[in-house]
């Protein structure tokens, strides 16, 4: 049996005529950026997340190099803390924007940034936690002072509720709410700052043609992509339900596996990554094993943050945070997409099975 990572094909063809009227629609307006698609997908969307505003930009990238950018504007902010173990974008947004950057430990259990382990500091500080894989990431710690704002990387977090200052989305088309191309977006109950987004998205223009108030960029959510994320968002608690159902026999088939730890299950995980960790660090050995079965897998994220090229020259190093350095030395991605066969998800789990057999 031969089962991907992921199938958007299978997605693609389920809903293929609600997709092709969509994209026909946007054909026959003649407009593609900017218009009424992308004004009807962030009111559906702000709506779907429980939030007053929803702001469609580039990327789910551009979308926390914009909320940090704000930030740094109210001339307050002056640091960010994050989590070691997420995508090079986390960490690239605080850098484009020139704040201090920081890092926490991570949870051992969900990989989620502890913060218990951040310190907000005197001056006003920036938290950024990463809900990993989908498990929802705490948003508070009790021992912060008010100085302290969460904005959430809810980049693969989609169908969580808002529950912090402003979450930021990417709708890549991997994700569990993905476009055919780039996208992403903001959500946030602050009006001050939905305001500045939708200025600061398209070259910071106010007032009218050709009159720019600031430099930002063209960070402009388009057309076409909105229409497809419209007809993709009425599905996505169904997709979300079906993936938390694969997640469950997968739980009950590894829990019991010597060596194989889990995520804990949470009922608001959207598991658009199921995450593994091999604890005896035989993560490839097992990876192996089942590439030659016929499965594919993946790592996220292979190498921690704090250790990328790039920060190793800006102090980086090893052993800052074990925790994290553990996760990504260990973690490794099954199968998992909601159309994925009970048979297929039977067949993933046998296959670990077998091998921590031989290995015991």
């Amino acid at each position: 049996m031969q089962v991907p990572l992921l199938d958007l094909k299978a997605q693609h063809a389920s809903i293929r005529d609600e997709l092709d009227a969509a994209i026909a629609r946007v054909m026959e307006r003649g407009q593609f950026v900017m218009a009424e698609e992308v004004e009807a997908f962030e009111e559906e969307w702000a709506r779907y997340c429980g939030a007053e505003y929803a702001v469609g930009v580039s990327s789910g990238s551009d979308a926390l190099y914009l909320c940090l950018r704000y930030l740094q504007e109210q001339e307050y902010f002056r640091r960010c803390i994050t989590t070691p173990v997420s995508f090079w974008a986390t960490t690239e947004a605080v850098l484009r924007t020139g704040l201090e950057m920081g890092f926490a430990e991570v949870d051992p259990l969900t990989g989620c940034l502890d913060l218990n382990k951040v310190e907000a500091g005197e001056y006003l500080t920036v938290v950024l936690p990463v809900s990993l894989y989908g498990y929802p990431a705490p948003s508070w710690a009790p021992h912060w002072s008010p100085s302290t704002i969460v904005l959430m990387d809810a980049a693969q977090a989609h169908g969580q509720r808002l529950e912090t200052w402003a979450a930021c989305f990417s709708h890549y088309p991997t994700k569990n709410l993905g476009a055919m191309g780039q996208a992403g977006s903001i959500v946030t109950n602050d009006g001050a700052l939905h305001d500045w987004l939708r200025t600061a998205r398209s070259h910071s223009e106010a007032g009218g043609r050709f009159r720019h108030t600031g430099v930002t960029g063209n960070l402009r959510l388009d057309e076409i992509q909105a229409a497809i994320l419209r007809v993709k968002l009425p599905h996505l608690a169904a997709w979300n339900e079906r993936r938390r159902t694969i997640a469950v026999r997968y739980d009950k088939m590894l829990a019991p596996l010597p060596g194989i730890k889990l995520q804990p299950f949470h009922p608001d995980h959207t598991y658009h990554i199921y995450a593994i960790r091999v604890t005896d660090r035989e993560r490839d050995a097992l990876a192996q094993h089942l590439a030659q079965a016929g499965i594919q897998t993946a790592i996220r994220y292979p190498i921690p943050l704090h250790k990328q090229p790039f920060l190793v020259e800006h102090g980086g190093r090893d052993g800052s945070f074990p925790i994290a350095e553990a996760w990504c030395r260990e973690v490794l991605n099954l199968p998992i997409y909601e159309t994925m066969s009970d048979d297929a998800v039977q067949y993933v789990g046998e296959q670990i099975r077998r091998w921590t057999e031989v290995q015991s």
